[in-house]
Parts: structure tokens; sequence; C-alpha cells
């Protein structure tokens, strides 16, 4: 009976990797894109619209994957990120 039990590891949020995965790149993007900073001192980092689509879903699908790992497991179990 005691072998059947499992114990789970519910992980905190973790508010950092979320502030400098999602929330910093999301603002630095639309900085970006509306007022092309980079653009007039550096290069483009956005020169069209694809490129500026493609690093906003890199950061869609970065909060998206932080959310999947989130959730609970059994303990000894791999995160489903890996």
């Amino acid at each position: 009976m005691e072998e059947d039990r499992q114990l789970f590891y519910y992980p905190g949020p973790n508010r950092f990797a979320f502030f400098a995965g999602v929330i910093m790149p999301a603002i630095s993007i639309t900085v970006e894109a509306t007022t092309h900073i980079c653009a007039e001192v550096f290069f483009d980092p956005l020169p069209t619209s694809w490129h500026l689509l493609l690093s906003s879903s890199c950061r869609l699908l970065s909060s998206r994957s932080g959310l999947l790992c989130a959730g609970a497991r059994p303990i000894g179990s791999p995160s489903p990120a890996f």
C-alpha cells in the first residue's frame, strides 16, 4: 500500500525566468518595432514584418513552455521540457 503512493513535486513560480525570458524581450521587441532605435543607430534587427513575427513567436513559445513545465509531476520524473 505504501509503495503505491506517489509524492508530487510542485515547483513554485519562477518569476525571474518569466521576467527575463518573456517580459523583457517582449518589451524590447515592442520598443524596437515602434521606435526603430537600433535601426537608426546600429543595424536593423527587425528589417521585415516576417522577422518581427518570428522573434515574437519565440517569446510566445517560451512563455508556453514555461507554463507547461510549472505543472505538478511525480518526484524523480524528468521535466517535460527535456
